[in-house]
C-alpha cells in the first residue's frame, strides 16, 4: 500500500536526484553527441537545482530530433491487480493493442508527472496519488520515444473515454506475465517496456 507523500518530498524536489539524472542521461544516449552528454554531466550541480525545469529544457532539446515524450500511469487496485487497457480501433498508434492504464504525450511545459495526472482525468475521469518510477526508451521503426513510467492506486470507478479506450479489466501479475510470454502482439510496444520496469520495483 502507498502511503501519501508529507509535503515538499517527492513533487518538486527529488529524494534521490543523482539517480534520477543518472537515468535521464542512459534515456538521451542515440539522442545526443558525447560531447552534449558530457557537457550535461560536467554542470549536473548546476541542473540539479530544478528537475522539473531540466525535464522542460529535454522536451525543448530534442523536439528537432524526432524525439517524443511520453508519460504513462499502472494502476492497481485493493487486490493488487493491474488495470490494462485496451486501445480504441482509431488511435494512429498501436490501434486495438493492449496497454497500460493511461497514458500520452508531455504538452509543452508540462513535466512528466503533471502530464500523467492529466491523462488520467481526461482516459479515466479519475485522479491519484503517482509514484514515480524512471524512465525507458521506445525506439523502433516507427517512433522514437521517451516515457516515464508512474503508478498509482485507483479507489473510485472508472468513467473510461471511448475515444481512447476500447475496454479496460483488472488482471493479476501472474496472469499478464503469462499473457505476454504467450501472445506478445497482442499488446503495444510501450507496454512491453512499462510492465518490465513495473515488474522490477515491485
Amino acid at each position: 500500500m502507498m502511503d501519501v507523500p508529507p509535503k515538499n518530498s517527492l513533487e518538486s524536489h527529488p529524494l534521490n536526484l543523482t539517480a534520477l539524472f543518472k537515468k535521464d542521461l542512459v534515456a538521451l544516449k542515440g539522442f545526443f553527441s558525447e560531447e552534449v552528454l558530457s557537457l550535461v554531466e560536467n554542470n549536473i550541480d548546476f541542473l540539479m537545482k530544478d528537475y522539473v525545469a531540466w525535464q522542460r529544457a529535454l522536451v525543448a532539446m530534442t523536439k528537432n530530433l524526432g524525439v517524443k515524450y511520453d508519460s504513462i500511469a499502472i494502476l492497481f487496485n485493493k487486490k493488487s491487480e493491474i488495470m490494462i487497457c485496451k486501445r480504441s480501433s482509431n488511435k494512429k498508434t498501436y490501434p486495438n493493442k493492449i496497454t497500460s492504464s493511461a497514458g500520452g504525450h508531455v504538452e509543452q511545459g508540462e513535466s512528466y508527472k503533471a502530464a500523467a495526472i492529466r491523462e488520467l482525468k481526461e482516459e479515466l475521469g479519475i485522479k491519484a496519488f503517482l509514484k514515480d518510477l524512471g524512465r525507458f526508451n521506445v525506439i523502433t521503426s516507427k517512433e522514437r520515444t521517451i516515457h516515464h513510467l508512474f503508478m498509482g492506486k485507483v479507489n473510485k470507478k472508472v468513467s473510461a473515454d471511448p475515444n481512447e479506450i476500447a475496454s479496460y479489466y483488472f488482471s493479476p501479475l501472474k496472469t499478464i506475465k503469462s499473457d505476454i510470454a504467450l501472445h506478445p502482439r497482442k499488446y503495444a510496444k510501450p507496454f512491453h517496456e512499462a510492465f518490465k520496469c513495473y515488474l522490477k520495483y515491485i
